[in-house]
């Protein structure tokens, strides 16, 4: 998930939070919402030791971003890998929103092909990403009542689909299925979310 190095004594903590999105990877897991929620409890609570550098990948980075992006008196530097909330670019950024923390010392690592840190703009895995944010088969009752608050409020990510226009339609639910593909591990190897070890830029160097 992610971990939290101290500068004075060599020392790193992997972050002991339950990195669960509700039923995956566990059936009664907690919503993501919630790991959120308890990482970010904890961090804030080692933070206060001293000097840190805080690594973060996938639901990791998310709150090692969520973190940094509060701009703590003790933090030296971040790095955060395939983050859901990452502010990308124009056209593609993280699938759960965009979260600008504007800082020099946080380093930002994606994957091009990555749907969960390079989600297309007007993607429909957005919704899906919005919809599922507090699913829990262990909280049930929680999960309804934050569908039915996105609703009353309009707590969505803004995704334009022009009905009037099939092919376009068509065309981006086609690309949101190949995004899908793409995360999905394959039959000669690993999704391209778990490709960072392995994958590069074309220098010669991994993303990592």
């Amino acid at each position: 998930a992610h971990s939290l190095a101290s500068l004075s004594g060599g020392k790193v903590v992997d972050l002991p939070y339950r990195a669960e999105y509700g039923p995956v990877p566990n059936p009664l897991g907690q919503a993501y919402e919630r790991s959120v929620a308890e990482g970010l409890g904890m961090l804030d609570h080692l933070a206060q030791a001293g000097p840190f550098i805080l690594l973060g990948y996938s639901l990791g980075a998310r709150i090692a971003g969520d973190f940094a992006a509060g701009g703590h008196r003790n933090m030296v530097a971040a790095g955060l890998v395939a983050d859901p909330m990452d502010y990308g670019t124009d056209k593609a950024f993280g699938v759960g929103g965009r979260r600008k923390i504007g800082k020099s010392n946080v380093f930002h690592v994606a994957h091009p092909r990555d749907i969960i840190c390079r989600c297309p703009a007007n993607s429909p895995i957005r919704t899906v990403a919005d919809a599922t944010a507090h699913l829990s088969f262990a909280t049930p009752d929680e999960w309804a009542r934050d569908l039915i608050d996105r609703l009353a409020r309009d707590r969505w990510q803004r995704v334009a689909i022009d009905w009037r226009n099939p092919i376009a339609a068509w065309r981006l639910y086609s690309q949101a299925i190949d995004g899908v593909v793409d995360y999905l591990p394959r039959p000669a190897g690993r999704g391209f979310h778990e490709r960072y070890g392995t994958d590069g830029a074309g220098d010669g160097r991994t993303y990592l």
